[in-house]
């Protein structure tokens, strides 16, 4: 990492940053995965708003959050995986709750991501949907300076057919393919 003030030069999937920080491989409520990876790096206002999100995520019924890419140290295009996270302001966050105990570096690097689709679908399995999801993405949602979520337009359509009551918060999120 460049140890400066933080900054952003370019887009999403054409940048890079400095001053970035590292999120610590363990918190009280959250777990970094991969890494191996080394992609847990991030503009420290994002950083902060990951912790804080894991926190916050306990009251959705979480136990915890377990984080995927955020970005290498100084940004810029990954080798593997996505197009984005060149500016340390995007994460992934697994819809997998955080297990009770500390992973190993193994498991971290060997668990499977469990995917909330039906097999060789585009829709959503309704055996592993549960309101703490929906929960989740609305919490992710609700910070002021979160501009949006991106998920599987399958989570998207899960959400638009079955989210009652204020449903402004679905503005923010947007379907994407891939990563």
């Amino acid at each position: 990492p460049a140890a400066t003030q933080p900054a952003v030069y370019g887009s999403y999937s054409k940048g890079c940053f400095e001053g970035g920080i590292a999120i610590a491989a363990d918190g009280p409520t959250w777990q970094a995965m991969r890494l191996s990876r080394n992609r847990r790096w991030g503009h420290p206002e994002m950083i902060a708003l990951l912790e804080r999100f894991s926190r916050d995520a306990v009251k959705d019924g979480w136990p915890g959050l377990l984080w995927g890419d955020i970005s290498q140290p100084r940004g810029g295009p990954m080798t593997s995986g996505h197009a984005s996270h060149q500016l340390g302001l995007d994460a992934d966050v697994w819809f997998l709750p955080m297990p009770n105990r500390r992973l190993s570096a193994a498991e971290r690097e060997k668990m499977d991501f469990v995917s909330l689709l039906k097999p060789n679908s585009l829709h959503v399995d309704d055996r592993r949907w549960t309101p703490s999801h929906a929960a989740l993405l609305k919490r992710a949602a609700s910070y002021p300076n979160v501009e949006r979520v991106l998920v599987h337009p399958g989570i998207k359509k899960k959400l638009c057919d079955t989210v009652t009551g204020d449903r402004s918060w679905l503005r923010k999120v947007r379907p994407i393919w891939g990563h």
